[in-house]
């Protein structure tokens, strides 16, 4: 059983909090290139969500390339920590950080802060 938490007073939607807490697992190593996961009915069940939001998180973890669905049940990891990234990956990664970071500073953090926790993550994944 995957140790995840779904927190119902944050603003970030439940099955984005699944999507990026599955990725922080696979980052952290906790969760390894092959693995399968939890089929979407069990995972729902074991961190008291519906299924539809479980199966939109899986979804959302294939379109990435993080996850390949089986059968529509199934769901291995493919992705791998340390993986060779493609271009097209790191472009999208870097839009996707560059939106974060403008908002960050749009709601009034400044470079120094956001290098800062930029960081602190970073030494997290280690």
């Amino acid at each position: 059983m995957l140790q995840m938490k779904i927190d119902t007073s944050s603003q970030l939607q439940i099955y984005k909090q699944v999507v990026n807490q599955i990725i922080e697992l696979i980052a952290k190593g906790q969760i390894q290139h092959n693995d399968s996961l939890p089929s979407v009915r069990n995972m729902a069940k074991d961190i008291g969500i519906n299924i539809h939001t479980v199966s939109k998180s899986y979804h959302e973890l294939e379109k990435k390339g993080i996850i390949k669905m089986e059968n529509r049940v199934k769901a291995k990891v493919v992705a791998r920590s340390n993986q060779v990234v493609e271009e097209s990956k790191l472009h999208n990664f870097e839009l996707s950080i560059k939106n974060v970071m403008m908002e960050a500073y749009v709601m009034g953090f400044n470079k120094k802060k956001i290098s800062q926790t930029i960081t602190k993550i970073l030494d997290e994944l280690d």
